[in-house]
């Protein structure tokens, strides 16, 4: 083999390698890209959900806000409910006087 034609295999050869590096770059970035992709799809699903549970925090914080008005509102009724009591409580312990100044007027 001369000169010429060793220089020329060489380039041949070079020119091989470097169509195989491309190759495999090309193979890999393949790959990075169906990862990517595949990444992506996976994001958009916890975007859904992500939507979809705030849909169901907002309707939560909806369902809380009832609770709480009708425990203001049951709250207010017990108030009033005592406020009687306690004004049948007065009533009552006047009649129990009434009654104990008539037992005494009686036993005289």
């Amino acid at each position: 083999m001369t000169m010429k034609q060793s220089k020329k295999s060489k380039r041949v050869l070079r020119g091989r390698s470097a169509g195989i590096m491309i190759e495999d770059f090309d193979a890999k970035l393949d790959l990075v890209v169906e990862k990517i992709e595949s990444l992506d799809q996976k994001v958009d699903g916890l975007d859904r959900k992500i939507v979809i549970l705030d849909e169901k925090l907002d309707h939560m914080n909806l369902r809380l806000n009832q609770v709480e008005s009708r425990l203001d509102r049951i709250e207010t009724e017990i108030v009033g409910i005592r406020v009687l009591l306690g004004k049948h409580d007065e009533t009552l312990k006047r009649h129990d006087q009434d009654i104990e100044s008539l037992k005494r007027a009686l036993q005289h």
